[in-house]
């Protein structure tokens, strides 16, 4: 579930917003909203990578994997500096 929060924090709240607003882009100028229109920003295409799958993928990168040993590496360091 928290995965998801990183598709509604960004263009889903901007576009939940504007719409409760009542504001809307032209047609001619959707590609400048980070959602397009409400409609797209709510009902993502078929085949959309789900917000799950897109950070099983993120997460899965060789820099995502190295950045993670760091950060226990870095963990256990302060552990020690506490605990020695």
């Amino acid at each position: 579930m928290s995965e998801d929060l990183i598709f509604y924090a960004g263009p889903i709240e901007a576009a939940v917003t504007n719409e409760h607003l009542g504001l809307e882009a032209p047609r001619d100028r959707e590609n400048r909203a980070s959602y397009g229109n409400f409609a797209a920003a709510v009902d993502p295409p078929e085949g959309s990578v789900s917000a799950s799958d897109y950070v099983a993928r993120l997460s899965a990168r060789a820099a995502a994997v190295r950045a993670c040993e760091i950060d226990d590496d870095l963990i256990a360091a302060a552990a020690n500096l506490v605990v020695g």
